[in-house]
């Protein structure tokens, strides 16, 4: 089982929330028996959120290039002063969850296995955009790294479509397919790929080329 810690970035936090959490922190290990030999001290997490204040309250509207510069910069020190003491919480707590709880950090989340994504639906062959096209059109799915195709216009002796060579697209709604034969029908499946390898196939769209 993965051992429990906090979170050690939190550059994604908006301005308030890292406020809050700065003094959130203070507060907790101020109380505490356990953290006893900080490696920030704590006057100096509380002075860095109120220096990240101050710069933010003055670059938000608008500011200078050198106002929004300086508040980059407080926030990047009050970031590293979370990242030392939120280090040190997890080396001291030793994933033990009370201990964790108690200094105000956040928890880390648990690792989720990437998994493959779903199967496109709403798979559709129409008319192209020029004579001799079809276009392929499917329903976006997220989290897909691309989308891999396939088309046919042809059946094998059990009626399935003899698929051609596989294709890569990462847009849903403009994929070209050409040249096509009047009176000739196409089939087209279509499926995502990411890290964690392949969805299964789409159902089959089929169209008789004009």
């Amino acid at each position: 089982m993965r051992k429990k810690k906090v979170r050690t970035n939190y550059e994604k936090l908006k301005f308030d929330e890292l406020h809050t959490l700065a003094g959130k922190v203070a507060a907790c290990m101020r109380e505490s028996t356990v953290f006893i030999d900080l490696p920030v001290d704590l006057e100096e997490i509380e002075n860095l959120a109120e220096d990240y204040q101050i710069k933010w309250e003055v670059a938000k509207d608008g500011g200078s290039k050198l106002e929004k510069t300086l508040r980059d910069e407080a926030k990047a020190e009050l970031l590293e002063a979370f990242s030392r003491l939120a280090t040190y919480v997890n080396h001291t707590a030793r994933g033990k969850m009370s201990v964790l709880v108690s200094s105000g950090f956040e928890l880390d989340s648990d690792h989720k296995p990437l998994l493959p994504t779903d199967a496109p639906v709403l798979v559709k062959l129409t008319d192209g955009p020029q004579k001799n096209q079809l276009l392929l059109r499917f329903q976006g799915v997220k989290k897909r790294s691309f989308y891999e195709y396939q088309y046919a216009d042809s059946l094998d002796n059990d009626g399935e479509p003899i698929w051609g060579e596989m294709l890569q697209t990462r847009n849903s709604s403009a994929n070209i397919i050409a040249p096509t034969r009047p009176g000739v029908i196409y089939y087209a499946r279509v499926r995502t790929r990411n890290g964690a390898g392949a969805s299964d196939w789409s159902d089959v769209a089929s169209l008789m080329a004009r």
